[in-house]
């Protein structure tokens, strides 16, 4: 996976505008109490995927074994945006306004 690539196509296709506008309409205010612009977010997601990429070893797209995630993926969120890599070669970007999950073991 070219990381930079993969991260430039994702940055530049993702509806900022639409997240923008839900944020603004749910007053979804990050820690210093503002909704944040579209720079901030774009600038929050890059350091998302800069942590997604420090977790791919030598560059070969292997997951470490304490990654979380489970099976073949991880993830990392914060902001309500969340960036996946899954089975090692698919890279996810998704703003998230609600999710549960149920264990199933």
């Amino acid at each position: 996976m070219n990381q930079k690539k993969a991260m430039a196509e994702i940055i530049q296709h993702f509806d900022w505008e639409r997240v923008h506008q839900c944020m603004k309409a749910m007053n979804w205010v990050w820690g210093d109490g503002r909704v944040p612009d579209i720079p901030r977010m774009k600038e929050t997601v890059r350091g998302l995927f800069k942590d997604t990429f420090a977790h791919l070893k030598d560059g070969k797209n292997e997951i470490d074994d304490n990654d979380h995630g489970g099976d073949d993926s991880w993830y990392v969120s914060t902001g309500g945006f969340r960036v996946t890599l899954q089975d090692r070669k698919r890279l996810e970007l998704a703003f998230i306004v609600s999710d549960w999950e149920y264990p199933t073991e």
